[in-house]
C-alpha cells in the first residue's frame, strides 16, 4: 500500500511539473501580442522572421525568414511583448516587399530579433540573416533601418529606426519599413515587423526584409536585403529558415521553484503516506 501512494504522488507532481511547461506559439496576427510568465524559471524562445514577397515576373521565391533560438531567465509575472512578422506581398508591377522580422522584447530590450527576407522580382532576395551586424549592402547597423536604395526599393525597418524613407507607424515597436521608388507609392507591401516596400515601374527594386538590422533596398531591378538577426540568450542556435509567415514559440524548460499545484499535490502525497503508515502500525501493534 505504501508503494502505491509513493507512486500515485509521484506521478501527481509529474503531471503537475508537466501542465506548467505547455508550449506557447505564436503566430501571425499583424499586431502586437504579449506573453506572461506565470512562474519563474528557465525558458526556451524560438522566433523565426518571415519570407519575402515574391513579384508576379519572379522565378525565385522571395528570401526566407531566418530562425533563432535562445535561453533566458524570466520572473514570475514577466511581460514579453511580441511581433511575428508578416509575409511580404506584391500588389502590383515587378517588385515585392520584404517580409517582416519577428521581435521578441521586454520592457522595451529586445530578447530575441528574427530578421525577415528581402524581396524578390527578377532577382533573388536575400534570406534572413541569422546573426546581429550589418546586413550586406546597404542594410542598416547598431539596430537600425535599411537603406533606400535610389529608383529601387525600400529599406526594411530595424529595432531601433525605420528604414530609409520610411514613415512612423508601420512598426512602432521597431522600424517602420521604407517605401519603395517612387517615395511614399510602393507597389508590394512591406510585411509587419518592418518589411521595405518594393518600388514602382518596370525595373523597380524590391524591398529590403526588417530585422534588428534592416535589410537594405534592392537596386532597380533587383531583389532586396534580408533583415539580420540578434540574440540575447544564455545559449543561442541557429533554427535555419522559415517559408510565409514568421513564428514565435515559447517553452518553459524548468521552474525556479514549485508551482503552487505542484506543492498541494506533494502535501496530499505526504499526508497519504501518513495515513498509510499509521494504519501499518496500528496492524502491527
Amino acid at each position: 500500500m505504501l508503494k502505491t501512494f509513493l507512486l500515485i504522488g509521484a506521478s501527481a507532481l509529474s503531471l503537475a511539473a508537466t501542465s506548467a511547461q505547455a508550449l506557447t506559439t505564436f503566430t501571425y496576427t499583424g499586431g502586437f501580442q504579449t506573453f506572461t510568465a506565470t512562474t519563474g524559471g528557465t525558458y526556451v524562445i524560438d522566433a523565426f522572421g518571415a519570407q519575402g514577397g515574391r513579384s508576379a515576373v519572379a522565378i525565385f521565391d522571395g528570401g526566407m525568414g531566418a530562425g533563432v533560438e535562445g535561453i533566458f531567465n524570466l520572473a514570475a509575472g514577466q511581460v514579453i511583448d511580441i511581433a511575428v512578422g508578416g509575409l511580404g506581398i506584391a500588389l502590383e508591377g515587378n517588385s515585392a516587399g520584404g517580409g517582416g522580422g519577428s521581435f521578441v522584447t521586454s520592457a522595451g530590450i529586445a530578447l530575441l530579433v528574427a530578421g525577415g527576407g528581402g524581396g524578390t522580382n527578377y532577382y533573388q532576395g536575400q534570406d534572413g540573416q541569422p546573426a546581429d551586424g550589418s546586413t550586406t549592402g546597404a542594410g542598416g547597423s547598431g539596430g537600425v533601418g535599411g537603406l533606400y536604395a535610389v529608383g529601387g526599393g525600400g529599406g526594411g525597418g530595424g529595432f531601433n529606426g525605420n528604414g530609409e524613407s520610411g514613415t512612423a507607424g508601420r512598426f512602432t515597436a521597431g522600424g517602420a519599413g521604407g517605401n519603395g521608388y517612387p517615395s511614399l507609392a510602393g507597389s508590394g507591401s512591406g510585411g509587419f515587423g518592418g518589411g521595405g516596400d518594393g518600388g514602382v515601374g518596370y525595373f523597380a527594386g524590391s524591398g529590403g526584409g526588417g530585422g534588428f538590422n534592416g535589410g537594405f533596398g534592392g537596386n532597380p531591378n533587383g531583389g532586396g536585403g534580408g533583415g539580420s538577426s540578434y540574440n540575447a540568450g544564455t545559449a543561442q542556435t541557429v533554427l535555419g529558415t522559415r517559408a510565409g509567415n514568421g513564428l514565435v514559440t515559447i517553452d518553459l524548460l524548468e521552474s525556479a521553484v514549485p508551482e503552487p499545484s505542484s506543492w498541494a499535490m506533494m502535501m496530499l502525497g505526504f499526508a497519504a503516506i501518513g495515513a498509510a503508515m499509521r494504519r501499518r502500525l496500528l496492524r502491527l501493534a
